[in-house]
């Protein structure tokens, strides 16, 4: 008898810290406009090289808007900024940034990223 109460009592406790859980990952999301990008190479090159990086959780480019997505845990110490420094040192430029978390509406890029010669706009959290 005595085992069994101390089964139920141990899986009790684990239940219970099980329900409680650890820290919650917290995903953010950063989409950045791109320069031109020409190739599927170029996009293989960008979602190769930061899908690698520590915290990220997901990226995608699209060669036809030039667009540049990824999401992230928020407690891995990434920031936006290293997103586009990134890509910059594969030698794209990230014209304008925007940033969020998942789970809340999308924000879409200022009009004036898509003009030309406009420098980078940053729009965060």
């Amino acid at each position: 008898m005595t085992k069994i109460r101390l089964l139920l009592l141990f899986l009790i406790g684990s239940g219970a810290s099980f329900a409680q859980g650890g820290p919650q990952q917290e995903i953010g999301y950063v989409r950045i406009l791109l320069n031109d990008l020409t190739t599927w190479e170029q996009v293989a090159s960008i979602d190769d090289f930061i899908r690698s990086k520590q915290g990220v959780v997901m990226t995608r480019t699209d060669r036809n808007s030039d667009t540049f997505l990824a999401q992230y845990d928020l407690n891995a110490g990434i920031t936006e900024q290293d997103f586009a420094t990134w890509i910059n040192s594969l030698g794209f430029d990230a014209k304008c940034t925007v940033s969020g978390l998942i789970g809340e509406p999308m924000k879409n890029f200022p009009k004036e990223c898509y003009l030309k010669n406009t420098e980078s706009i940053e729009q965060n959290r």
